[in-house]
């Protein structure tokens, strides 16, 4: 049964943990690479998603390289495949901010799996 909620944007930043798999994409760059710029948030829900999985800001730079690769309908496949290695309520709700935060939409429903 999936229930749709809020995700409160300002929910408390976590330390960084960086979403790895054994599979790691090359092409953009990891947080143990020698990456020498500033790390830009897409908006507040993306925040908000990343800090509630515990994925870090590290990942937004990999985020980069989705967003300007992959058309937004298929965010969400990508996020879930072996190069990525999320569950589909982290790549579903991820996709979705990302995309929110773009358009620079506000209030938008997430998804938390209960199983």
């Amino acid at each position: 049964m999936n229930m749709h909620v809020a995700i409160d944007a300002t929910y408390p930043t976590s330390n960084s943990y960086i979403c790895s798999s054994s599979h790691n994409s090359k092409s953009a760059p990891n947080k143990s690479d020698d990456f020498d710029g500033a790390i830009i948030t897409f908006g507040p829900e993306t925040d908000a998603i990343l800090d509630r999985f515990l994925l870090g800001d590290a990942l937004l730079l990999r985020l980069r390289v989705l967003t300007t690769t992959v058309r937004s309908s298929h965010w969400e496949a990508v996020l879930r495949g072996d190069d990525w290695g999320l569950t589909y309520e982290q790549a579903a709700n991820l996709s979705r901010a990302i995309l929110a935060n773009i358009k620079n939409q506000k209030h938008v429903q997430f998804e938390v799996c209960t199983y």
